[in-house]
This record gives structure tokens, C-alpha cells and sequence, in this order.
């Protein structure tokens, strides 16, 4: 229950969907506190589409326009995310605008957490 709490004053909250039981009662995202056994399939599939979404992240993290399209409005109300994004404009966009030389090699470390679903029958 402590989690469940947590979860919810970090606003880790999302509504039940329209035609739920409970339509538009907030209740905790989906979390678990340790690792859990993953059915091998299921590990498999994940892992194929590991190197896709890795390459959709980084291409994404590479143009400038999108992410300062979908970024600012959110780092008005969110105090981390403005701070990572005056660092993206200092590193990348001032750099481009005042002839700076800037280094154009970048590492990604990326980490994706996966939840299984249960399929309807």
C-alpha cells in the first residue's frame, strides 16, 4: 500500500479508460517492487523490438525541432525537464547558433522497463 501511495503524491497515476468499470477514477500506474520471472517468448519478443525502439529513441534525441517542439511547453510546469532542456540548448542549440565548435559524437544510454500484459482470450 506504501508503494501504491507513493506512486500516486509522484502523480504516477493514470485514468480508468472510457466503457471501464471505473471510467475516469485515477488509480496508480503499473509497477512492481523486484524482478519478476518473464516468460521466454515474451523475453524474446521484447528483445527484437529492443534495437527498434533504441534507434526510434535515438533518432529522436537527434532533431532539435521535435523535441524543443514537445519539451518546452512541458519543462514550463516541470522543473527537471526545464533544467535538461537549458542543458540540450546549451550543449546542441547555442552551440549551432554562435558557431561554437561542438562535439559531435554522442553516447545513448538507453533503458526501457517492460510490462506484460495479460491478453484478453
Amino acid at each position: 500500500a506504501d508503494a501504491a501511495v507513493l506512486a500516486a503524491l509522484d502523480g504516477l497515476v493514470v485514468a480508468a479508460g472510457a466503457g471501464e468499470k471505473d471510467e475516469g477514477v485515477l488509480r496508480h500506474a503499473p509497477f512492481v517492487l523486484w524482478p519478476t520471472a518473464v516468460d521466454k517468448g515474451c523475453f524474446e519478443e521484447a528483445r527484437s523490438l529492443s534495437v527498434a525502439f533504441s534507434s526510434l529513441v535515438n533518432r529522436i534525441s537527434l532533431d532539435s525541432e521535435f523535441l524543443l517542439k514537445y519539451l518546452e511547453p512541458i519543462s514550463e510546469h516541470d522543473d527537471f525537464t526545464a533544467r535538461l532542456l537549458r542543458l540540450y540548448k546549451t550543449v546542441t542549440v547555442e552551440s549551432d547558433l554562435d558557431g561554437t565548435d561542438r562535439q559531435h559524437l554522442s553516447l545513448g544510454i538507453f533503458r526501457f522497463d517492460y510490462f506484460l500484459e495479460p491478453t484478453s482470450p
